[in-house]
């Protein structure tokens, strides 16, 4: 897990702040985490290794957000396996077939990995 240091927004995010109730956009900063294949279920993979790109919320909300994005993040120190469903980016890592408002809605935790 990387903190690539770029600041950007949630897509299509609005936040509600201040007293003026004024639509803000919700800061964000671009992650990039680095996952080993174990098995592909559909399309070609040939590396062992690849780039996946998210976006974390800066700064991080203080208290859960009713409906708010279902974002994701990583503990590199923790082995997890995931099922992911990914697209490939125009850079050529990937990112979440849902986008990056709801990633959490295309990966599946699948538990310890040995």
């Amino acid at each position: 897990m990387k903190d690539t240091g770029k600041k950007t927004e949630l897509p299509r995010g609005i936040r509600m702040t201040g007293e003026d109730n004024v639509p803000r956009p919700i800061p964000a900063v671009e992650m990039e985490a680095t996952f080993e294949v174990l098995s592909v279920l559909k399309g070609e993979e040939k590396n062992k290794n690849f780039l996946f790109h998210y976006l974390r919320q800066d700064p991080p909300p203080k208290q859960p957000v009713i409906n708010g994005a279902g974002l994701v993040g990583f503990d590199p120190k923790e082995k997890r396996r995931y099922l992911l469903f990914l697209k490939r980016e125009p850079t050529g890592g990937f990112s979440s077939l849902t986008g990056q408002i709801d990633p959490v809605e295309g990966m599946k935790e699948l538990g310890a990995y040995p």
